[in-house]
């Protein structure tokens, strides 16, 4: 997941978000870190993904996640208040798909127009997570 806070923007536009920690990697076999937002899967078959992070808006509709593979969404994730008025909303997201080998896997969060968004959080795993599980 990332090392620091999403930019505090209201550009209303997508961002990458940066996978630039690393918690484990059962078996680089599979898949690695390629770039600084980007995971490669090396060979084909059933993957899990499974994402979730916070932001924080002070206004709108609240912020969107898309999981993208090959430059193209695979999954839309919207978010939800955490609880009664508060300014944070989480977003999660879980998807199983199939994956050709040689993919790649990227993670955007839309920055909407409020008066102040942290397009995703940073606090270690509890916040913002990715994790990717090849099914056997």
């Amino acid at each position: 997941g990332p090392s620091a806070h999403g930019p505090n923007t209201n550009d209303n536009q997508y961002h990458f978000m940066p996978l630039d920690t690393e918690a484990f990697n059962t078996n680089k076999k599979y898949f690695e870190k390629v770039s600084s937002n980007k995971i490669k899967i090396f060979h084909e078959g059933y993957y899990r993904i499974d994402m979730r992070t916070i932001t924080h808006n002070t206004g709108g509709q609240g912020n969107h996640v898309e999981t993208w593979l090959n430059g193209e969404r695979l999954h839309l994730s919207h978010s939800f208040n955490m609880g009664g008025a508060t300014e944070w909303r989480r977003h999660a997201t879980s998807v199983v798909a199939k994956v050709e080998a040689d993919s790649d896997l990227q993670v955007r969060v839309y920055c909407e127009n409020s008066v102040r968004s942290y397009c995703w959080h940073n606090q270690g795993a509890g916040y913002s997570r990715l994790t990717v599980m090849r099914m056997e």
